[in-house]
């Protein structure tokens, strides 16, 4: 079970990202403005798929992850989203952690082997999933504190 938050998942993936990023990669979020620079990295919102774990109390989501890699033209898109592919895939798909300054917890999670593919010209997109583990948040409402079991039936 995870003491660390989802939010910090993201951060230290953004993080990673931007240090292996082509230098001076201007980063967006949420949206990209028409008069974007060159190269960049866009961030929208991840998306997240929940399962249900350990006996109700504890929960899985699954985060989809994308960036968006733009560029002049679509091979050196293609050669930023690579280089940042490569070096996840050089430190086995594990990201280290970040805490909320920005130093590394010394923890680290994994992530599923990157895809990188072409959406427009001078745009690529990588994408990724990684699973967070945490308590549920919601009340359960009553709990079990005694059980008693019988025997009935025939002997």
């Amino acid at each position: 079970m995870s003491k660390i938050s989802l939010e910090q998942y993201v951060g230290s993936t953004i993080a990673y990202i931007l240090a292996h990023a082509e230098a001076g990669t201007t980063p967006y979020y949420g949206k990209v403005p028409e008069d974007f620079k060159v190269p960049s990295v866009f961030f929208p919102v991840p998306w997240t798929d929940t399962s249900k774990a350990l006996l109700g109390s504890v929960f899985t989501k699954t985060v989809h992850f994308e960036c968006v890699f733009l560029a002049g033209d679509s091979w050196t898109a293609n050669a930023c989203a690579e280089h940042v592919r490569d070096a996840m895939v050089h430190d086995r798909c594990v990201l280290p952690c970040l805490t909320e300054e920005g130093k590394e917890t010394g923890y680290g999670f994994h992530i599923s082997t990157p895809r990188i593919q072409e959406t427009d010209t001078g745009s690529v997109s990588m994408q990724f999933t990684f699973d967070h583990t945490q308590e549920d948040i919601v009340d359960a409402g009553p709990k079990i504190t005694d059980v008693s079991m019988t025997q009935s039936g025939k002997e």
